[in-house]
């Protein structure tokens, strides 16, 4: 495969630009050293830069800062992108509003992480949304395990109750798929407990879920809590779950899968009829899907049903409008195993974002055909095995 600098090159992309897609991929494939490296020798060179530039390359260089705990440079890029977008769109704009939230998340200090690991037992529903029980301040209360969530979620009603602190005047706007855009305040969580381990001074979103059409929990435990202890793996098809910095060895699986990270949140590398397809993994979301346009890209000749004989979406309102049609059966190779999805709905492409984006969302019920998933954090890597017997408890470390 060329590389995609040697395309963009044919395309007539500028080396300024294919510089940026290469901080991009710096940061979608966890190398946060290499990209914070690229990223600060751009800000020099292109100090005339347009502002959707800057904007992109300081976002990413506040994100990959503060994964290796560089506060003070995730401060001043975060804060360099807002003024950047506040020239371009306005202060009150969305990329502006963002922006600032991220500013504000950048401001506080990381999150506390003791303890060396936990293995919890959980409860994973037909949809495959999993729970596993916490404690908050001696309560104890379930919370939902949710990889299509870039930030844990609690609801205004329980944040008060459980002593979080809030902020009112530090707002982010955010979207989940099939859903309304609202503003939502941030939070800082106390300490949590789950199983022997402890997570203290984590940001969280104070939002209802209530009435969302996907999920309906008021605890969710998002990617940037997921991401903090390092690895997470889903036992026995979503009745354990084990956390911690590394638990599991990945010498003693047959074959491993590509995490990245992209717009939207987590992404696993999948195979359809041989060709790799990158897809999202979103264990909230109750059904895998896809999306028209990219989809015919990667499987042009996959056939897919008419809309007419998918009876009932998966999802609920603001959906159904926007299944255009379904493929009935879908084989997917995950991590070198074999997995066969029905009723895979197919919903229309919106815009240019949809379009050019990612092709497919693997949903909840995922976790129910593996006896096993790791997503390991410091490797960007995956494990997905569907027959993990007791002889493999020696891939555990603890």
């Amino acid at each position: 495969m060329r590389p995609v600098e040697d395309i963009a090159v044919q395309f007539g992309v500028s080396s300024r630009n294919i510089e940026i897609m290469q901080i991009q991929n710096s940061y979608e494939f966890g190398r946060n050293s290499e990209g914070v490296y690229l990223a600060k020798k751009w800000i020099h060179a292109y100090s005339d830069a347009e502002s959707n530039e800057k904007i992109k390359v300081n976002n990413y260089l506040s994100l990959m800062a503060l994964r290796r705990g560089d506060h003070a440079l995730a401060i001043d890029s975060a804060r360099a992108a807002v003024n950047a977008a506040t020239e371009m769109h306005g202060p009150s704009s969305l990329v502006a509003r963002y922006l600032r939230g991220l500013e504000f998340i950048a401001q506080e200090a990381p999150p506390e992480l003791r303890g060396d690991s936990a293995r919890v037992a959980a409860t994973t529903s037909a949809k495959g949304k999993t729970q596993i029980a916490v404690e908050i301040q001696g309560r104890s209360l379930r919370a939902l395990v949710d990889t299509g969530a870039e930030r844990s979620l609690i609801s205004r009603d329980l944040a008060v109750e459980l002593g979080f602190q809030l902020f009112p005047n530090a707002k982010i706007p955010m979207r989940y798929a099939f859903d309304d855009e609202r503003e939502v305040e941030l939070a800082i969580a106390p300490a949590i407990n789950i199983g022997s381990m402890e997570i203290k001074g984590d940001v969280f979103l104070v939002v209802d879920m209530a009435t969302s059409p996907v999920r309906s929990s008021n605890f969710v435990l998002g990617l940037s809590t997921l991401e903090r202890v390092g690895q997470i793996g889903i036992i026995r098809r979503g009745k354990e779950i084990v956390i911690g910095p590394k638990n599991f060895d990945f010498e003693c699986f047959n074959e491993t899968g590509q995490m990245f990270w992209h717009s939207d949140g987590l992404g696993l590398s999948a195979e359809i009829g041989g060709v790799t397809v990158p897809s999202h993994y979103d264990t909230g979301f109750p059904t895998t899907y896809a999306y028209s346009t990219p989809i015919r890209f990667y499987v042009p000749g996959k056939r897919a049903s008419k809309l007419d004989s998918y009876r009932q979406s998966p999802v609920g309102r603001n959906a159904d409008e926007r299944i255009v049609a379904i493929f009935r059966s879908l084989t997917l190779v995950l991590g070198g195993e074999d997995i066969r999805e029905r009723n895979v709905p197919i919903f229309s492409s919106l815009d240019a974002s949809h379009a050019l984006g990612i092709p497919l969302t693997l949903g909840g019920t995922i976790t129910k055909k593996f006896e096993l998933i790791v997503l390991d954090f410091n490797r960007m890597q995956y494990a997905a095995v569907k027959r993990w017997g007791e002889d493999s408890n020696d891939c555990l470390t603890e």
